[in-house]
């Protein structure tokens, strides 16, 4: 019952997004869906043509998330969609529903990745690794003399003051944006883009662009890295060639590595999930990009984690080796569903 349990979880997912990291890499999953060969490379081409035709209002967006827009309308249409509810619950239902319309507004805003599957002939050129540390996504939203973090569902977890532009009462006209990963037991918030900095919108600059901006602006405000009450460090990038990416994951400082990202240098910030920005754990690094297994920092959980990938692919590669039987009849119903790996 337990190999039919884990058959099925490796094997179906809810999610309608490819490659979703949230599922087994579908390269070393034990189960691989079926693809076209290159179609994630043929995704990124086609996203890189259509974000040049884009005309979307990121101004706007921006200055919606950071609250320098009239809600008025959206919050009575918000208030008003259905039945009128009772007058003695009228002041409860409109504070809850301008709560699940602020949590509305600010979910689903970050730039997600994709499982790394089909290497793109230009990863050496053209791409950028950016290490990242066990943490939670979080939206940073500095604006009116606060400083507001939201979970990628919307929530907001947090509100502080900080030195970021718009984030303190000394900078009440301006906003910024960033894309973070918070580590609660450092108290800090790890830069990992930026959309938005001293109301000067990003969202349409490259990643080159964006990733200069993030660096030259955070060492421009040492304040940053002080604890009051939480640091914000920027993540650097690094070149994706084979001896930068081992050399930058041996100089690693987190207490825990959970993986690397990758992104396409020509990448707009685009919000959700993208072909031009892979993710890859450091354990899939030897089979997807021929690099000798690191040896990363890691916690008892994440030992134990790895432990477990490392006897899934030990099981599946026993299937893969062992003879096929040339009588379909006589099929075992534990060999019957796997499928090759390439």
């Amino acid at each position: 019952m337990d190999e039919i349990v884990s058959s099925l979880a490796s094997s179906f997912s809810v999610s309608n997004t490819p490659n979703d990291p949230n599922s087994p890499h579908p390269r070393f999953s034990q189960y691989k869906k079926v693809s076209r060969p290159n179609e994630q490379e043929e995704r990124r081409r086609r996203y890189l043509e259509e974000q040049k035709e884009k005309r979307h209002d990121y101004v706007l967006l921006a200055r919606k998330l950071a609250g320098f827009h009239t809600e008025n309308e959206e919050l009575e249409s918000a208030d008003h969609d259905g039945d009128e509810p009772p007058e003695d619950t009228q002041m409860d239902y409109k504070r809850a529903s301008r709560q699940l319309h602020c949590n509305r507004k600010y979910r689903n805003q970050l730039m997600l990745s994709e499982w790394l599957v089909d290497i793109p002939p230009d990863f050496s050129t053209n791409w950028l690794a950016v290490l990242c540390p066990v943490g939670k996504r979080n939206l940073i939203v500095a604006s009116k003399g606060q400083t507001n973090s939201y979970s990628k569902a919307g929530v907001c977890v947090n509100q502080f003051s900080s030195q970021l532009p718009g984030g303190n009462r000394s900078s009440k006209k301006e906003y910024s944006l960033l894309d973070c990963i918070f580590v609660e037991q450092e108290r800090t918030f790890y830069v990992l883009d930026l959309m938005c900095w001293k109301s000067h919108v990003l969202f349409r600059e490259d990643t080159e662009f964006r990733f200069f901006w993030l660096q030259s602006r955070l060492q421009d405000c040492p304040a940053l890295a002080e604890m009051q009450p939480f640091k914000f460090v920027p993540l650097p990038s690094h070149p994706t060639d084979n001896e930068s990416i081992l050399k930058a994951i041996h100089e690693c400082s987190f207490t825990e590595l959970d993986g690397l990202l990758f992104y396409h240098r020509r990448a707009i910030y685009h919000r959700g999930p993208t072909p031009l920005v892979g993710w890859l754990k450091p354990d899939l690094l030897p089979e997807a990009l021929g690099l000798p297994q690191p040896k990363v920092p890691a916690t008892v959980d994440r030992l134990a984690m790895l432990a477990f990938n490392a006897d899934q692919r030990d099981r599946f590669q026993k299937n893969k080796k062992s003879p096929k039987s040339k009588n379909k009849d006589n099929v075992d119903m534990d060999d019957e569903e796997v499928v090759e790996v390439e």
